[in-house]
Formats: C-alpha cells, sequence, structure tokens
C-alpha cells in the first residue's frame, strides 16, 4: 500500500489523530522554541495508535546547541530533520551534517531529511548530498502537484543523485476536519496493496527506517523439515506377561546429516495380521526410552509389536520401517480346584483349626481330601457370593493348601 499521514505543527494544535497509522509532529525549532502542543499531540497520536515521528526545524550554525535542544524535547522518538529557509536563515548541507552527528552522539534517531528540492536547487545551488547520504539519510522531498504512485511522479524523481523516500505533495490537506494540512505519502515495498497485511508491512517498513534508517531484514523462511526417513529400530525383543509386554531395542543405524530420532511409535496388534482390524492399541505419545512396557493385552494370546523410528515432528513416522516382533502372553498358573459343600472349622484338643467340608449333594462331614491325600490348609479367605443362589450359602472360602487353590462354600 501507500502510506498517507499528515505532518503537524502548533498550527494544528488539538488537532485528532485518529484513523491514522503515522504522524510526523513539530517538536523544536533552532536553539529554544519548543512547540507548546507536542508532547499533548504525542499522546494523542499514542492514544490513536499512529506511530510518531518528531522534527526539528533547522536553523543556521549553532548545530550542537540545536541537537542538544531537539534531543531534550523529542528524545527517543525517531526524529525528522527539516531543511529549508526561514527569515535570513539559510541552512546547508554543512549545518545539516553538523546536525545529525551531533544528535546521534547524543543517541537519537535521526534517518529522514526534509530537503525540498526548489530549496536544494536555488538557496544551496543543487550542492551535492553526499555528505548526508553518506550518513544514510533519507531523502524527504517536497512538490506540490497531483499525487501519483508512479516512478514518474513529480516528487519521486531523483534530484542530488538521490531518490525520495517520502514525497510531501501538498499542503493545503485537511485532517479530521482541521485544514491546511501538509500531506506526506510513502510508498515501500507493497505500493498498490491495501489488504491487511500489506498494510501492517508498509507501517512496519516505516518504523524500520524512522528508527534505524534500514528497511526491516525480510524473515527467511524456516528450511522444510528434510523428508527423510529411518530404518526400523535394531535388536527389538519383546517379554510377553500375564497382561503385558516389556519391549526393549536400540536406535536406528546412524546416517550422516540426519537427526538422531527424536521418540519412537509402538503398536501392538493381536495375532501375526497386522491390519486395522486386528489393532489392539496404538501408543501415539513418545516412547522415548527403551525398554518400553504396555498393558491391557489377554492371557495366552499372541501379538505382534510394532516399533518405528519418528523424527522431531513426527511428521515421517509412517515412512519409516517397522522393526515387527511376535510374542504370547502367559497363563497364571492355575491350582486344582476342590468343589465342597459346606466348609467346616472345628478346633482339636491342641488348639490347633481343622477344616472339613461337605460335599456337594452330601451332608457328611469329612476332612478336606484330594485323593486320600490330607488337606493341609495354610491360608482361607472369605468373600460373600452367592454360588448356589442358596440363601444359606452367603460365605465362600479359598483355602491354599498343598493341593492347591480349594474352593467351599
Amino acid at each position: 500500500m501507500t502510506l498517507f499521514f499528515p505532518d503537524v505543527s502548533d498550527g494544528q494544535a488539538g488537532v485528532s489523530f485518529d484513523g491514522l497509522h503515522v504522524v510526523t509532529i513539530k517538536a523544536t525549532e533552532g536553539i529554544s522554541y519548543t512547540n507548546p502542543d507536542y508532547d499533548p499531540a504525542l499522546q494523542r497520536a499514542r492514544a490513536a495508535g499512529a506511530f510518531p515521528v518528531a522534527y526539528h526545524f533547522l536553523h543556521e550554525g549553532d548545530a550542537a546547541a540545536q541537537a542538544e535542544h531537539a534531543y531534550s524535547v523529542a528524545g527517543k522518538t525517531p526524529l525528522m530533520l527539516d531543511v529549508e529557509v526561514t527569515g535570513d536563515s539559510n541552512p546547508g548541507v554543512a549545518d545539516a551534517a553538523a546536525f545529525i552527528d551531533a544528535y546521534r552522539k547524543l543517541e537519537g534517531a535521526c534517518h529522514f531529511l526534509y530537503l525540498p528540492e526548489w530549496y536544494w536547487a536555488r538557496v544551496l545551488q543543487a550542492a551535492s548530498l553526499t555528505p548526508l547520504t553518506d550518513r544514510g539519510m533519507l531523502l524527504w522531498s517536497s512538490n506540490y502537484v497531483t499525487y501519483s504512485d508512479a516512478d514518474a511522479g513529480a516528487g519521486w524523481l531523483p534530484y542530488g543523485g538521490v531518490t525520495p523516500t517520502i514525497w510531501q505533495y501538498t499542503d493545503k490537506g485537511t485532517l479530521n476536519g482541521q485544514s491546511p494540512v501538509d500531506w506526506n505519502a510513502f510508498r515501500g515495498h507493497e505500493a498498490g496493496k491495501q489488504d491487511p497485511a500489506s498494510v501492517a508491512a508498509t507501517v512496519a517498513e516505516f518504523k524500520a527506517l524512522a528508527t534505524t534508517g534500514q528497511f526491516p531484514v525480510p524473515v527467511t523462511p524456516a528450511d522444510p523439515v528434510p523428508p527423510y526417513t529411518y530404518a526400523a529400530p535394531r535388536d527389538l525383543t519383546a517379554v510377553g506377561g500375564h497382561t503385558s509386554v516389556r519391549l526393549t531395542w536400540n536406535p536406528p543405524a546412524p546416517v550422516d546429516g540426519r537427526p538422531a530420532p527424536a521418540e519412537y511409535k509402538v503398536w501392538i496388534y493381536q495375532g501375526t495380521a497386522c491390519d486395522d482390524s486386528t489393532l489392539v492399541s496404538s501408543y501415539p505419545r513418545p516412547a522415548t526410552a527403551s525398554p518400553w512396557q504396555g498393558g491391557g493385552l489377554a492371557e495366552g494370546k499372541t501379538y505382534t509389536a510394532h516399533v518405528c523410528a519418528s523424527g522431531p515432528d513426527g511428521t515421517h513416522m509412517l515412512a519409516s520401517a517397522y522393526a515387527p516382533v511376535v510374542f504370547t502372553t502367559g497363563l497364571r498358573a492355575t491350582a486344582p480346584h476342590i468343589a465342597v459343600g459346606r466348609l467346616l472349622r472345628s478346633r482339636s484338643e491342641s488348639g490347633r483349626q481343622s477344616w472339613t467340608g461337605t460335599t456337594p449333594g452330601s451332608s457328611t462331614s469329612r476332612p478336606l481330601r484330594k485323593e486320600a491325600t490330607s488337606v493341609r490348609v495354610r491360608k482361607v479367605t472369605f468373600w460373600p457370593i452367592d454360588l448356589v443362589r442358596d440363601s444359606s450359602a452367603l460365605v465362600a472360602a479359598a483355602i491354599w493348601s498343598r493341593a492347591g487353590w480349594v474352593i467351599a462354600r
């Protein structure tokens, strides 16, 4: 886009800056004058979201004193130096160069030079502008004709070997109902574009020029992540538990110039046919450490685990090679179960407890036996249960003996 903005002085005191991206405000002149509306105007600009640039009206001579005066008012606000006739003062290139040097020694930012072509040609006699361009000053022209964005527009034509960066194209403009007001144009690199991104880019360019004298450094897009893939992890092993698996592996063989894997992915399939229909679980979270353990499996089943390496962003995971391993979960050891009818407990004369029970369908109590081998009770656990839907059978017991677990009710 082309950025249009005004410059104001005490003659426009109190004017609103609503709707502006940029505004230039007169701060000082000579060695003593200060615009009484400068500070209020600065606050109005900031409240309106407009980027402010101060300007100093240069007089002939006393460049260092003028720089100190301007800096005492403008401070860190970027400054434009206005070089033109005033009364009997005709500041020249040497005055401007001396002011710039002194101002920058104070750590002030001064990169814009307002120097109308007519003043340069008639008063300065077309003096060389090299001392100013050597200091990185950007030319701000003045030519009050019909504005044009074209390079052939009067205010964009070079003079003194310098092409203007900004063109003041009228001194009879209007700003929020107040006139006359000077108006200026800055084309930047997005001339003619009005979309929000171009507007933001043009404003950013202007700010960079005002504060540093340089266009902002373009942001170079980050190089895309190379489309690399990984070989399969090495030495993959699996040890199945009853309902879990423990996997171990080593990283893929290293490849020069390729980063080490950032993470690993694990898939578990039931059986050896690995597809969506047999997928039991997947672990999308990084499994960055080996060994790795996962659960939720069934006992006594065959499973296949796939493990693959992934890059920093995981995007190349599906193209990387898998390391497969087949494993089987175990069965818990089960002892014979002896179902008895009713569990009874008695004490011997020595005080030791013994256990007898009735077999299903029998009312005769006898010691718990298995194939004529007496059952020695080692542990008894009770829990409420209704095994036979008999209101009287509300307690079951599991007895651990040499014969295994004996279930009684």
